[in-house]
């Protein structure tokens, strides 16, 4: 799935919000003290609730220009890659997420599955980087 968005900030806020949040997600999940100028390479284990957890791993951080993690679970991987462009006094976001699963049957399951949800899965990064726009236009 591939989803693209301007968002009006500068693209060096857009980042900063990116790898604040993936640093406070590393620091709730691990004890590691992490410097969040160098999270590529970390690899963490994150539950969801009692029965579901998931290895992460921060494949690329390119200061203001991407930020990727790969999540892996007993069923699934997924590759997730923000790309970040500057444009003035704001930036063009390309949100990609790729999920490959270990058997066949759980590749049709999820393909059909993505069909269905990738229009709540837009709507909901949408909101997400309104949300930004909004918390940096208060500042």
């Amino acid at each position: 799935m591939e989803f693209k968005q301007t968002v009006r900030v500068p693209v060096a806020h857009l980042y900063k919000v990116l790898i604040q949040s993936a640093a406070y997600d590393i620091q709730q999940h691990s004890s590691q003290e992490i410097d969040d100028t160098e999270l590529k390479g970390i690899t963490y284990e994150k539950s969801f609730n009692q029965s579901a957890s998931a290895e992460i791993t921060i494949t690329d951080q390119i200061a203001n220009r991407s930020y990727g993690f790969q999540t892996v679970t007993p069923k699934r991987t997924f590759h997730t890659l923000y790309q970040l462009e500057e444009m003035n006094d704001k930036c063009r976001v390309v949100y990609q997420e790729e999920l490959t699963s270990e058997r066949k049957i759980q590749q049709i399951n999820d393909l059909v599955m993505s069909w269905f949800m990738q229009r709540s899965k837009k709507k909901r990064l949408s909101l997400l980087f309104h949300a930004i726009e909004k918390e940096y236009q208060e500042q």
